[in-house]
């Protein structure tokens, strides 16, 4: 008994499928698919997606957890703290809620790793290293919610671009 298979397609749809086809019958290209789909299933190569997000949040967390073993807190303040902030950004595309105060530290923390790029990129020349220490200053102050030494950083750093 023969079967017929019918696929509603917009026009995108079906110029993706004929540009994939190539030079093939429809019947080869759908058994070639089929088979590649196998392969994959079999070679255990083969994961949907989605599937994907659960072990990524699982492994975001653990790394949170192990920064947070490895700072050091005493009467609350805490130091060494580097590897739990950095471990807030895999939680962040993940989905994961941060608490502000978190997401703060990890706002100072990515504008002190570009700052220091920047310096060391530029690091032989004064003007651009207190320019940029102006402006990790600022920033910082304006994450913190400090808008009038932000304010005063920004025009220090205008001055000092006025004086070179």
């Amino acid at each position: 008994m023969v079967k017929q298979l019918k696929i509603t397609l917009d026009d995108n749809e079906y110029q993706q499928l004929v540009k994939a086809k190539g030079n093939l019958t429809w019947k080869d290209f759908v058994f070639q698919l089929l088979e590649f789909k196998q392969k994959m299933e079999q070679e255990g190569e083969f994961v949907p997606r989605d599937s994907l997000k659960e072990p990524y949040v699982d492994a975001a967390r653990l790394l949170y957890k192990l920064g947070k073993m490895l700072s050091i807190e005493q009467e609350g303040i805490s130091w060494n703290n580097d590897y739990q902030i950095a471990a807030l950004l895999p939680l962040i595309v993940s989905g994961v809620d941060v608490p502000e105060d978190e997401m703060v530290e990890l706002y100072v923390f990515i504008t002190n790793i570009v700052l220091d790029f920047l310096k060391k990129r530029h690091g032989e020349d004064e003007m651009w290293w207190s320019l940029l220490e102006y402006l990790r200053i600022a920033l910082i102050k304006l994450i913190k919610g400090d808008r009038r030494s932000a304010l005063k950083a920004f025009k220090e750093a205008c001055q000092a671009l006025q004086v070179s």
